[in-house]
């Protein structure tokens, strides 16, 4: 347009860069604490909220909130509570003695 001026990368360098750098780091936090919550998330199996009682059959706690819950880990959650419900079997079983109510 007629109007000569430096280019605003150039008048405001060491601005840009620490934009650039914080930028980078704030991204770097985000995939952090996502991979701790997916590390959480996978830590815990749907079926570790079944307990057994006394006659074998398995029960869901009370104060479960489903709403936690993904999709998958509630499709694997009722799979494995209505296969100990109809099988009363377990591979688990040893362990899962320990977890009657």
């Amino acid at each position: 347009m007629g109007i000569s001026a430096s280019q605003f990368v150039n008048q405001h360098k060491d601005k840009i860069d620490e934009m650039k750098r914080l930028l980078l780091d704030y991204i770097r936090g985000l995939r952090q604490a996502s991979a701790r919550n997916e590390a959480e998330r996978t830590s815990h199996s749907p079926a570790d909220f079944i307990k057994i009682n006394d006659n074998g059959y398995p029960v869901l706690p009370d104060n479960l909130y489903f709403d936690n819950l993904r999709k998958t880990d509630l499709e694997e959650l009722l799979r494995t509570y209505l296969g100990w419900h109809y099988s009363k079997h377990c591979v688990n079983c040893e362990d899962l003695k320990t977890k009657t109510i």
